[in-house]
């Protein structure tokens, strides 16, 4: 089982921020394959032709649409202020903050179950630090390299340049991979 990278406390799994986001209650993991979110994203338009912050969110298992969309930013722009431009709302943790994404979109529920294999059915009440079989995991990408690393600090201090994207992946624990480029073979 893939495990989240050690990060430094202070920097915390904030670095590894964990988001999750709303559906129904009882709502068990679907398997949409790589290909499928692929597909998804794809129609959404391309990271290639946005000129400012590339903003990404897959739900996977959790079951929403991949939210992707291009942000203007003539200048350095804060990630709250990418996700609000964006209508997308993020919850953090009681004990964390916003250092540690606990919902995004309302997604997971409070009431619904999370079924993850090879672990017990999970609820996310937001409380404290997200389960590493569980979580929203936080990326930037240089478009210009296409490389993608975990976010360096949490959402709350995180500040985004014209030719980066954001992106925010629902991680399971059997991956942990960053959001899906819908142009990648």
């Amino acid at each position: 089982m893939l495990r989240r990278p050690v990060i430094p406390l202070i920097s915390l799994a904030l670095a590894c921020v964990a988001l999750s986001g709303c559906a129904s209650s009882a709502m068990s993991p679907t398997s949409a394959t790589s290909d499928d979110r692929k597909a998804s994203a794809a129609d959404a338009g391309s990271s290639v032709d946005c000129a400012g912050v590339w903003l990404e969110v897959d739900f996977d298992i959790l079951g929403a649409d991949i939210i992707t969309t291009c942000i203007d930013a003539p200048a350095p722009v804060d990630a709250l202020a990418v996700l609000e431009t964006a209508d997308v709302t993020v919850e953090g943790t009681a004990d964390y903050g916003l250092a540690v994404v606990c919902r995004v979109n309302g997604m997971p529920a409070a009431d619904q179950a999370l079924k993850i294999p090879g672990h017990e059915t999970y609820r996310e009440t937001c409380a404290a630090m997200t389960p590493e079989f569980g979580y929203w995991s936080v990326w930037v990408e240089n478009r210009a390299t296409g490389a993608w690393e975990y976010a360096p600090v949490g959402i709350d201090s995180l500040t985004l340049k014209a030719g980066e994207s954001l992106g925010f992946t629902f991680t399971t624990g059997t991956h942990t991979d960053p959001p899906i480029d819908p142009l990648a073979p």
